[in-house]
């Protein structure tokens, strides 16, 4: 997450998902987050063929670090 990306993402509302993660009660779905925090660069569509999208650098860069951690 950086700034420089992403101007306008809300690091007060990513606060609060961070300290709520390890409650029992603490569920997330990708609209939430998106709307939440911000995000750019990632859609959640729903209904026929919907699904979870991100920018082709996003997704490369997850894979090259899932890649080296294995």
């Amino acid at each position: 997450m950086k700034p420089v990306n992403n101007p306008i993402f809300n690091y007060t509302e990513f606060g609060t998902i961070k300290n709520q993660v390890g409650l029992n009660r603490f569920t997330l779905s990708v609209k939430k987050w998106i709307n939440a925090t911000n995000t750019i660069g990632v859609a959640a569509k729903t209904g026929r063929y919907g699904g979870t999208y991100a920018h082709s650098d996003i997704a490369r860069s997850r894979t090259k670090s899932k890649i080296q951690r294995s």
